[in-house]
């Protein structure tokens, strides 16, 4: 069997014949069982994806009665149980998804342009429109579809850089102009377009072009294009000879190490493979921008540490900012230094925490492309060798718990001189010289009284809950669950609630979103009032410490020494704030001396587990909670 979920799905028997699934249930059914590429999914989750909040009067029936109908279409071994649940038999070359991730993956490798533009048209053939839509109602499909586009979008751009290298301008421009019109802010493209139109003799149209960027990116985002992108549109003004040869419209900056020089463009770009982000990252221009700017081409800044609570975002900011230093994004962001030769994404989470430095150095030599090529004991020496004469960036993910591990394997590398570079997301900084910190905030949430231009004295509107970070990340999770949710004068009161309960934390507002189609907000304002009163049913598609309220806290929690945990336990009763002189009084006693409660106060600020509040202090709001059923268990 032959499957197509690149838009509508088909089905064809191994003669090229459709096979006919009308029954829309049982379509829905072998959607999502292709969605999970042959991964067991239980039954229960199959009932929810396919009837919702109505499921039939005997749901696990019906369900055996529609896997029934699909094993007589397709053959009783195509579907198959287990005590995961129901899974699909099924090669990944017979599924035009999977067959499209390979042709696109294939053509970004493939190292002349003849061969990039057959693999990524094959792909682009696959393509038939939205992919998954008997499923759109399901979070996960949206996900997949989501990065399946993305897929799409890079396909194209591969297919304009081969043109461009078989000389078929014309055809780059082309295909260039009509990716800007769905999408006009993609750099990558825009600069793809005027080197097309610049090679056809259109230097004006090309100016043009630039010039319709720079209006569109400071209406939108309020931002200027990118050094890139500058620096093209300064060549094509000067007719630079350097834009008449090559493949790429990617300018290197003076000083860059290509073996082309300043003002040539090289070919095809190296992709940093880092995760693509399932939604847009909100309220966090301005830390990006900072972020992106520390590496500004002198070589002073080796070392950027993203501190701030569980759940605040800090990955995402990180990933953000690996993918412009790497040239695969700018998200309006301008770093003054080029693109660094490669970007490595370490997660640190799994790592016990008596790691040392060499063994963090075993796992990022794991991460590396080319392998652990070098021979020797030292993990330390064969990093430093593997990375020797390339500018790297490494992002070493949550790494909080192995803090002095890290700051060895970075202190270690820079004293033997490589030039490596380093993001590091941690719940407290490493206190390391040349560290520069970006000490992460929660988003603005509404606040009482806030109002609109039409809003009364006193209430909160829909149009102020829109106009705070918290607010409006909130409101498009919610409709991401609930395409139905409307944000209204009405319910906004209750929205900026939650808002302000969940401290404008990113991570908790999506996780408590995604439960307003089951739940409705007066509910989950009482689970919140509660505590982790929430029903239990864990996130998916999130490492294991970010699926829940409940462990996001536990993660924080668990990092902690007795008596720091002692002390934060006692100053969660007073979730509004308190002074510090309140916090010496109620912190300390029983196993906590009254002198040991300033360096414990110390230790959990710097573990972003308290918050300077003004001239006080203050529990975040999921850890406050947390806190105070471990004050009700305790002796």
């Amino acid at each position: 069997m032959h499957y197509g979920v690149l838009g509508p799905l088909t089905v064809r028997n191994a003669a090229g014949e459709p096979v006919a699934v009308p029954e829309a249930k049982v379509r829905a059914l072998l959607v999502n069982l292709l969605l999970h590429r042959g991964v067991p999914v239980p039954a229960d989750r199959l009932v929810h994806d396919l009837w919702g909040e109505h499921p039939p009067g005997r749901p696990l029936n019906t369900l055996q009665t529609k896997i029934s109908q699909l094993r007589r279409l397709l053959g009783p071994r195509r579907v198959l149980h287990s005590a995961g649940g129901y899974r699909l038999d099924a090669a990944p070359e017979d599924v035009d998804s999977s067959l499209f991730e390979d042709l696109v993956e294939r053509a970004d490798a493939a190292s002349g342009p003849a061969a990039r533009t057959a693999l990524a048209s094959r792909a682009l053939d696959l393509w038939r429109g939205e992919p998954f839509p008997e499923l759109a109602d399901v979070p996960a499909s949206a996900a997949e579809a989501a990065r399946l586009d993305e897929l799409r979008l890079s396909a194209r751009e591969i297919r304009a850089e081969a043109y461009l290298g078989l000389g078929e301008s014309c055809c780059a421009a082309s295909d260039t102009g009509d990716l800007l019109a769905e999408h006009p802010l993609r750099e990558h493209a825009r600069a793809l377009h005027m080197l097309a139109l610049y090679r056809e003799g259109r230097q004006g149209e090309a100016l043009a072009s630039y010039e319709q960027a720079r209006a569109r990116l400071d209406e939108e985002l309020g931002v200027d294009p990118g050094p890139r992108l500058a620096e093209l549109h300064t060549a094509v003004l000067r007719q630079d000879p350097a834009l008449d040869g090559g493949i790429g419209p990617r300018p290197v900056p003076t000083g860059s190490r290509s073996s082309g020089g300043a003002g040539t463009f090289p070919g095809p770009r190296t992709r940093a493979r880092l995760p693509l982000p399932a939604t847009p990252m909100l309220g966090r221009g301005r830390e990006l921008d900072r972020l992106v700017r520390m590496w500004d081409g002198s070589g002073d800044a080796r070392l950027a540490t993203v501190t701030g609570p569980g759940g605040v975002g800090k990955t995402r900011l990180a990933l953000a900012a690996a993918r412009v230093l790497a040239g695969e994004d700018t998200f309006g962001a301008r770093p003054a230094h080029g693109p660094v030769d490669g970007v490595h994404l370490v997660e640190l989470a799994g790592a016990e925490r008596d790691a040392s430095a060499a063994d963090l150095a075993s796992l990022v030599l794991a991460r590396l492309p080319d392998g652990d090529v070098h021979t020797g004991n030292d993990p330390l020496a064969r990093l430093g060798a593997a990375l020797d004469g390339r500018d790297t960036l490494l992002v070493l993910d949550n790494g909080e718990h192995v803090a002095g591990a890290v700051a060895g394997l970075l202190t270690t590398l820079a004293s033997e001189g490589v030039p490596v570079r380093g993001i590091v997301t941690s719940q407290e900084v490493l206190d390391v010289p040349g560290e520069r910190v970006i000490a992460l905030e929660p988003l603005h949430t509404p606040e009482t009284g806030e109002t609109g231009e039409t809003g009364e004295a006193g209430t909160i509107t829909a149009e102020a809950v829109l106009g705070s970070d918290a607010g409006r990340l909130f409101v498009e999770r919610a409709r991401d669950a609930d395409p139905a949710f409307t944000l209204t004068d009405d319910n906004a009161p209750a929205v900026a609630e939650i808002c302000r309960r969940l401290d404008g934390l990113p991570l908790a507002l999506e996780l408590v979103a995604a439960r307003v189609r089951a739940l409705g907000l007066e509910r989950i304002l009482a689970g919140l009032d509660a505590g982790f009163s929430l029903p239990a049913e864990e996130a998916r598609g999130r490492p294991p410490r970010q699926r829940s309220l409940r462990a996001m806290a536990e993660w924080s929690w668990g990092l902690l020494t007795e008596a720091e945990r002692v002390v934060l336990r006692r100053l969660s009763a007073r979730p509004d704030g308190f002074t510090l002189e309140s916090a010496r009084a109620v912190g300390g006693g029983g196993d906590v001396l009254p002198g040991e409660v300033d360096a414990v106060l110390v230790r959990l600020v710097d573990r972003s587990l308290l918050l300077r509040d003004g001239g006080g202090y203050r529990v975040p709001g999921v850890v406050a909670a947390y806190g105070r059923e471990r004050v009700r268990a305790a002796p």
